[in-house]
């Protein structure tokens, strides 16, 4: 008789109901991540244990260990279980193609909804005030729009209720996943080398609105980028590159708390949804990302090349944009560029007019050097 084996996902989406009722009847329960395993030492471990009914918890959604785990455990009746968000799962079962949708926080206020929704062909959103947000939509003039209302989603007690937004207005839910339709959207304005007084400042550093345009630029973004900003500051880079990839995922990075509030107060102040915050060092809190299509490193604490090293590991033809000014970090990045055939070093020299008395003088800023190539080496365009 053949030995149950389940791999569950422990991540953003959290445990289905399945995983949950079937961790509870497991005999044996290993977690990779809290016990520090790799796929082959955890696949002896469950040889070792013997049970009838084993569970493997897997950081994240699981489902890069589920691959490496499968063909180590031959002989098992293997069951995946990986961890996908509400907002993902709905979209799969709908055929919604991610390009065209926007996922929202919960916390994101009613304003951004309505932007999300008037240039997005789908709008999703976890929500306990569905009824609020289709009345809401329908007084701005979208009642007419197609939404769905899927209370318990993902459960056997699953209710989803379709209309146009006007009669689910008239309507009272519990807790549901919103997803509204619109089947002309609009193109989103986009902006760049946006004002630094528009940004709210802190202690952190900024990349500088002149610096920031040169460097998302550089980054080479599509519509749908998903991007990396390391050492995030205030989330300027991050704000630019949310614009420019609006059905994208941007993950802004830094290790110290006062940056990543800033960056939200920003996210918040330009209703960049797509940016998530993400708290720690890199490239520790890199693991568990999707891969990136394209890094801005504006902070590396020394860490070049473990960032390069695990950026690469995830996505080998990645486009990477570092920032720096000081000769410290001029160095490590010089010597990490020499092995990228592409890679392309230029200064960055700003003077901007002030005002004295009746002249406008200039005034220097900190020379910026940015060094870009793509990891594999290879031109893109």
């Amino acid at each position: 008789m053949s030995r149950d084996v389940y791999l569950i996902g422990t991540g953003p989406g959290g445990m289905s109901a399945r995983a949950k009722e079937v961790l509870a009847r497991c005999e044996k329960t290993i977690d990779l991540g809290r016990e520090g395993l790799s796929p082959q030492k955890a696949a002896e471990a469950v040889r070792e244990a013997g049970a009838q009914a084993s569970a493997l918890l897997l950081p994240g959604s699981g489902l890069r260990e589920i691959a490496q785990l499968m063909p180590l455990l031959e002989g098992f009746s293997v069951t995946p279980l990986p961890s996908v968000r509400p907002e993902d799962l709905f979209a799969a079962q709908r055929g919604i193609p991610p390009q065209e949708m926007a996922q929202l926080p919960p916390d994101a206020p009613g304003s951004a909804l309505e932007v999300a929704v008037r240039t997005h062909a789908y709008t999703l959103q976890q929500t306990d005030a569905a009824k609020e947000a289709c009345a809401l939509l329908s007084d701005h003039g979208l009642g007419q729009l197609r939404a769905a209302v899927a209370e318990a989603f993902g459960t056997p007690q699953q209710r989803v209720t379709e209309d146009v937004c006007a009669a689910l207005a008239r309507r009272t839910f519990g807790a549901a996943l919103l997803c509204v339709q619109n089947a002309h959207p609009m193109q989103a304005p986009l902006r760049t080398c946006i004002p630094d007084g528009d940004f709210v400042r802190g202690e952190v550093p900024m990349t500088k609105a002149e610096v920031r345009a040169a460097a998302v630029g550089k980054l080479r973004l599509s519509p749908e980028s998903v991007v990396y900003d390391i050492g995030c500051g205030t989330g300027s880079v991050a704000v630019e590159a949310a614009l420019q990839a609006k059905a994208g995922r941007v993950f802004a990075i830094d290790k110290k708390w006062e940056a990543i509030a800033l960056t939200e107060q920003n996210r918040r102040r330009f209703g960049t949804w797509n940016i998530e915050t993400v708290y720690g060092a890199a490239p520790q809190v890199l693991d568990h990302l999707p891969a990136p299509d394209a890094v801005f490193l504006g902070g590396s604490s020394g860490a070049v090349e473990p960032i390069l090293e695990t950026v690469a590991l995830k996505n080998p033809h990645a486009r990477l944009v570092a920032s720096c000014a000081s000769m410290e970090t001029l160095a490590a990045l010089s010597a990490a560029a020499v092995r990228f055939p592409d890679a392309e070093m230029v200064q960055v020299s700003v003077a901007r007019t002030h005002l004295r008395g009746a002249h406008h003088l200039l005034c220097a800023q900190n020379p910026v050097f940015l060094f870009s190539f793509t990891l594999s080496g290879e031109e893109t365009h």
